[in-house]
């Protein structure tokens, strides 16, 4: 468990986090957790995703920083509406660093980036339900469930409910 805060920033990302991205993006579980369908990744394969984020001008894809400079994860806002002020939510963290506070830390320092950096107003995400952990950050984060889809998402193995949340900026940063 943690004892005191993490420490987070976030930046853009930089070639150095190849590494990084490919550890998670290659963690099948991380990847199914993200309602992903996992495809392998190599280094190669991870710029060529990498340069279609950079690309995308409706998302906004920013590494997760320790104190030390080094990738612990990544967020995302991906269909940013700027007109409409609102975003979906995307977070990955390494798994070496789960259970040290970054994911808790990342989500607060991201919220702040969407309202503060992108002017967003809203904030939605989909988690699976049986994420215990991560509804529980999200929750105390701000962000409320507003539905739960049946069977949603389907692992290879079986069938997942996932929830639909959103936080509205103005009243949780």
């Amino acid at each position: 468990m943690v004892d005191r805060p993490a420490v987070v920033a976030l930046r853009l990302p930089v070639q150095a986090d190849i590494s990084g991205f490919t550890e998670i993006r290659s963690d099948a579980d991380i990847q199914h957790s993200l309602l992903a369908y996992p495809d392998g990744g190599t280094s190669t394969d991870v710029q060529s995703w990498l340069d279609r984020k950079r690309e995308d001008i409706d998302c906004v894809l920013l590494t997760v920083a320790n104190s030390r400079d080094a990738m612990v994860g990544y967020v995302q806002f991906a269909q940013i509406h700027r007109r409409g002020r609102h975003a979906h939510f995307g977070i990955a963290i390494s798994r070496k660093c789960w259970r040290h506070g970054y994911g808790r830390a990342a989500v607060a320092a991201a919220l702040g980036h969407a309202r503060s950096e992108l002017g967003l107003c809203k904030v939605m995400l989909e988690v699976r339900a049986d994420n215990v952990a991560a509804c529980r950050i999200y929750e105390n984060a701000g962000f409320r469930t507003v539905g739960t889809m049946q069977r949603h998402y389907y692992d290879g193995l079986r069938w997942h409910d996932v929830n639909l949340m959103e936080a509205l900026l103005e009243k949780t940063v």
